[in-house]
């Protein structure tokens, strides 16, 4: 995915604040929005700080092919989970209006930090309870809609083997390759072993989760098809490991953010080794991703090179 140049951006945003305020005029649940900030922009998505009624919210514009489905997609999960999520101390944002036809969800926009910048700030200890508040959001998020399946160990030592022939250049496809070998290994640990699916957030990193001393948010949410709930606990587990400098004793990883990702009981009864699986398969994924940065792909490197050197028994561990 090509990058936006500064200039790109700054046009892409004042774009996506008249196209808002246009709107705005049109959609009488709009009616009155006063529009803020452009926050983010980025191909395909315009996101921009507003207030309705006095109300701080979020507009969010996604574009091309697939813009409409997203949008109600965003809508199918935040109906699903407000119920039981818009109060207490895992919640997600309450929705204001959604314009599939237009590209466009607008949702509250929710106090608190990003959990980025508290873990960019924190020390050990508080650390670990940032990372196991995070955790309770995702099993709150994921509760009600878990189903047991046997794992695909088989399509995903695949998958992954096809994807690493992808790489952008030689380095890459030999470090996935070398992946790709390792998880093939796991195939006749982790066959016919039983899992959780659930509908869980599918992109669960610090930064689409937000808190204060009261109450953990997760935004950003859209996914609405059962996934294991091992994905996002992998995704947190290799986002953090990569983002910050931690010793890297057990396979890569940050040995508190897996004991904070662990204590809510996320993974009870999961079989060994299918986290340290999936942590291969998601370091995968960021090594051929196009839209991460050289020094996301030099962390995510530097895990993997160490996911690799551990030749320990895959049965041993999470």
């Amino acid at each position: 995915m090509a990058k936006l140049s500064f200039l790109d951006k700054l046009e892409m945003m004042a774009r996506g604040q008249a196209r808002l305020a246009a709107l705005s005029r049109t959609i009488p649940e709009l009616s009155g929005l006063v529009i803020g900030d452009s926050l983010q922009a980025k191909p395909g998505r315009v996101v921009i700080s507003a207030r309705l009624n006095g109300a701080p919210v979020i507009a969010k514009f996604v574009d091309g092919p697939g813009g409409a489905d997203e949008v109600k997609r965003m809508e199918a999960a935040l109906a699903r989970r407000l119920p039981r999520m818009q109060s207490g101390p895992f919640r997600v944002p309450r929705p204001v209006h959604f314009a599939p036809d237009e590209g466009l969800a607008v949702i509250e926009r929710v106090p608190g930090r990003r959990l980025q910048d508290l873990l960019a700030e924190a020390d050990e200890s508080a650390r670990r309870v940032l990372l196991s508040r995070a955790a309770g959001w995702l099993g709150a998020y994921a509760a009600g809609s878990e189903k047991e399946v046997t794992f695909g160990v088989r399509f995903w030592a695949k998958n992954r083997a096809e994807a690493a022939a992808t790489g952008r250049d030689a380095a890459t496809r030999a470090v996935t390759g070398a992946i790709a070998d390792r998880l093939a290994e796991q195939v006749p640990v982790l066959s016919d072993r039983i899992i959780r699916q659930a509908l869980i957030h599918g992109d669960f990193t610090p930064l689409n989760m937000l808190m204060d001393e009261t109450a953990v948010w997760g935004v950003d949410l859209s996914l609405v098809t059962h996934w294991p709930v091992v994905r996002d606990v992998a995704t947190m587990l290799v986002f953090t490991s990569t983002a910050h400098p931690v010793p890297r004793p057990l396979w890569g990883v940050d040995p508190v953010a897996l004991d904070a990702l662990l204590s809510t009981g996320l993974l009870d009864e999961h079989p060994p080794g299918l986290l340290r699986f999936w942590t291969g398969v998601k370091l995968s994924m960021d090594l051929l991703s196009l839209s991460n940065s050289a020094r996301r792909r030099g962390a995510a490197l530097d895990m993997a090179e160490h996911w690799l050197a551990d030749r320990s028994d895959f049965r041993e561990g999470p």
